[in-house]
């Protein structure tokens, strides 16, 4: 690997873990605020409720475990949406406690929940109808803004409406076992940003769960599956509080981890082809140079040089002087029968060196012969 790609890659790494950070706080802080927690005091929490009911001596208060631990005095109020899910045990768990005798108060948000809120279908209409309870009952003389459209429920058998009109509803109930669920629309407005607006939302509100208190008992608003939960691991919460897009780059920086591991010791492109450009034979060189030498009128200084760079380099490998003669050279040959041969040689260059003519063949003869006698000898180990 390049020195500079683990720079690059590290530096990519830190952007994505410090992009990540800054979103993932900010997407948290904004989903907290629109969730319908009583924790929450943003503009779709569900703490002025909590507090309300508080001021109004209305026993209230928050559900940290599951549907299991439910008691025979309670009123479960669930603000839908959850940020989990029940899953199937805690939905059988909660129809058995209803089935019981408990009850259960639900902000429908026109989702799907099917052991509970079978018969139920947000409305679509466009029409605005004025809503106004029946005399009798929890709400009886309190009126509600029409809904506006898709925020009504139809409701079929058993499905009673306590608050709606001639096209939705916007306050049901209904029995299951010994038990009862009541239902109230989005158009009711319970959230912080509802109560704002004077209405009587928040007198149905608190008169509902003072009916379904029973005596000695307590509401109790589900945080757990909003996330709030004692006995969740501690890294489960804020799991879930991320939301998809913190999922999504916690599984990115994954991925980038594991591909940085992955191409740790791998090249991240094509090896580069050195430009070694055209390359001249050893043999093209010296021809070339004879050739030059040779127009020059200069063969006594080339071979003047070929010999004194052979007896430099027999010098060394030898441990004997430069200027030795041609007979003491030969002499440190291993094979005796070769000497005549090298000291004729050296002779030649002599004598070439001090003045004799010699052609272009002459100096391609001694410069092949020179080097041949450098491998035989060893002259360049």
């Amino acid at each position: 690997m390049h020195k500079t790609e683990p720079i690059i890659l590290g530096a990519l790494l830190a952007a994505l873990v410090i992009g990540s950070a800054l979103f993932t706080r900010n997407s948290i802080a904004q989903r907290q605020m629109d969730r319908p927690t009583t924790f929450s005091t943003g503009p779709g929490g569900l703490r002025v409720c909590l507090e309300l009911l508080q001021r109004q001596r209305v026993p209230a208060g928050r559900l940290h475990s599951g549907y299991d631990a439910l008691g025979d005095r309670t009123l479960l109020v669930i603000a839908m949406p959850l940020a989990e899910k029940p899953e199937s045990p805690e939905e059988r768990a909660l129809t058995a406690w209803v089935e019981r005798g408990g009850s259960a108060l639900v902000l429908w948000d026109g989702s799907a929940w099917p052991a509970l809120l079978k018969g139920l279908t947000p409305t679509s209409d466009r029409k605005r109808t004025e809503l106004i309870a029946p005399g009798a009952g929890p709400l009886g003389g309190l009126r509600f803004a029409p809904p506006a459209p898709g925020r009504g429920i139809y409701a079929r058998p058993p499905w009673r409406v306590l608050a709606g009109g001639g096209n939705a509803a916007v306050v049901l109930r209904r029995r299951l076992g010994k038990g009862t669920i009541t239902v109230l629309s989005p158009a009711l407005g319970l959230r912080n940003r509802d109560l704002r607006s004077p209405s009587d939302a928040p007198v149905a509100f608190v008169r509902l769960v003072r009916e379904g208190v029973p005596p000695g008992g307590r509401a109790l608003f589900d945080e757990l599956h909003h996330g709030f939960g004692e006995s969740r691991p501690p890294g489960a919460a804020l799991w879930t509080a991320l939301g998809p897009g913190p999922h999504a780059f916690a599984w990115a920086l994954l991925g980038l981890v594991a591909a940085l591991i992955w191409n740790g010791n791998r090249r991240l492109g094509a090896p580069l082809q050195l430009d070694t450009g055209k390359r001249t034979s050893t043999l093209d060189y010296v021809t070339s140079m004879a050739g030059l030498y040779g127009r020059a009128q200069a063969a006594p200084v080339a071979v003047e040089l070929l010999g004194a760079s052979f007896r430099r380099r027999m010098a060394r490998r030898f441990g004997v002087s430069a200027d030795a003669p041609a007979s003491e050279l030969a002499v440190l040959t291993p094979d005796a029968v070769d000497r005549p041969e090298l000291e004729k040689l050296l002779r030649r260059c002599e004598d070439i060196a001090a003045g004799g003519d010699a052609g272009e063949s002459d100096l391609m003869e001694i410069a092949r012969g020179l080097d041949a006698w450098a491998r035989r000898l060893r002259l360049d180990d």
